[in-house]
């Protein structure tokens, strides 16, 4: 993290795509962690496309495994990539879903609470 910090992508993006490849050989979920520092140094490098390839990728695998904060995340990734490339609606749009997702997302810890007692109304 202190390399992508640095402004050091090109290491940042070796380090983090050897992680990546560490954790895909283990059958390790973390490795889409690893995926989104991918999209985040492309990103920050100007790569768009690239990022946004990853991003939807990883947007795929969540989607399919019900990960609502995994999906909000590609969501904001994709917004600010959006913003960047001057596609201000676009970034909106995907903003207003992350806004879905979180809702969502309180509902159901509400309806849990709910359930153990722990919450009035």
């Amino acid at each position: 993290k202190r390399l992508f910090l640095t402004g050091d992508y090109d290491k940042a993006l070796e380090l983090y795509q050897e992680d990546y490849e560490y954790r895909k050989e283990r059958g390790d979920r973390g490795k889409y962690t690893s995926l989104s520092n991918i999209a985040l140094v492309y990103i920050a490098k100007g790569e768009f496309d690239k990022a946004l390839k990853i991003n939807e990728e990883i947007l795929d695998v969540y989607s399919r495994l019900g990960n609502k904060f995994g999906i909000a995340s590609c969501y904001l990734r994709s917004a600010s990539i959006s913003k960047k490339k001057g596609l201000y609606k676009k970034s909106l749009e995907f903003l207003s879903q992350v806004g879905i997702l979180y809702s969502l997302r309180l509902l159901e810890i509400h309806a849990n609470l709910k359930s153990f007692g722990l919450r009035n109304g």
